[in-house]
């Protein structure tokens, strides 16, 4: 079952949030890496790109300015892209405690893997867990 897009009714069975979890950091691997190739693609091309702006008007020095803000702005926009993405992928997945709707990635869910509760208010996230028995 694709559980992207879908509401857990949260506590959950240990099995349905690896699942969960299995299937958001199999998105996640794959965005990584398009968005990796998708940055490097971008920043090999603009060094030749504000080369040849530069030999059009040497005299000029905003144009080095404005490349060097348009660097900034395009590794600025980059981090921005990267951590919005992740955020909505987490939340399509519904990997997000209930009760105080903390994200559960990295470590927030591999301590709700081993203990069956949020790592940050403690809610109960899995009812079939061995530790609450």
């Amino acid at each position: 079952m694709n559980y992207r897009h879908t509401k857990a009714m949260w506590p959950i069975p240990l099995a349905e949030f690896q699942r969960r979890r299995g299937q958001y950091k199999h998105r996640e691997d794959v965005f990584l890496i398009v968005w990796s190739v998708s940055v490097f693609l971008v920043l090999s091309s603009y060094g030749p790109l504000t080369a040849k702006m530069e030999g059009a008007r040497e005299e000029e020095g905003w144009v080095e300015m404005l490349n060097s803000l348009g660097l900034i702005g395009l590794i600025i926009g980059c981090a921005a892209w990267l951590v919005i993405s992740t955020r909505s992928r987490l939340k399509a997945h519904d990997l997000q405690c209930p009760k105080c709707e903390h994200l559960l990635n990295t470590h927030l869910a591999a301590e709700a893997v081993a203990t069956g509760r949020c790592g940050k208010c403690e809610a109960l996230l899995v009812n079939d867990h061995p530790s609450n028995e």
